[in-house]
């Protein structure tokens, strides 16, 4: 199934929930990207992403000579 098409489930019992599924290339599931692929491109793409940012927006910390860890 390609994404955009929807699945809903065929239980029509007592207490029966409706549920209505969309496919979608890419889902976000507690900080992990999942796709239908199974492919880790795009969650390491993110993770590379995100590690530059933090480091790059520590950078000045990085360089004060009170902060650097005495040997």
């Amino acid at each position: 199934m390609r994404p955009g098409n929807t699945v809903a489930n065929n239980y029509e019992g007592e207490g029966a929930l409706l549920f209505t599924f969309e496919n979608v290339e890419n889902f976000n599931n507690l900080g992990s990207i999942l796709n239908a692929d199974n492919k880790m491109n795009v969650e390491i793409a993110g993770r590379i992403a995100k590690g530059n940012k933090a480091y790059y927006a520590n950078s000045k910390l990085n360089k004060i000579e009170t902060l650097k860890e005495k040997h």
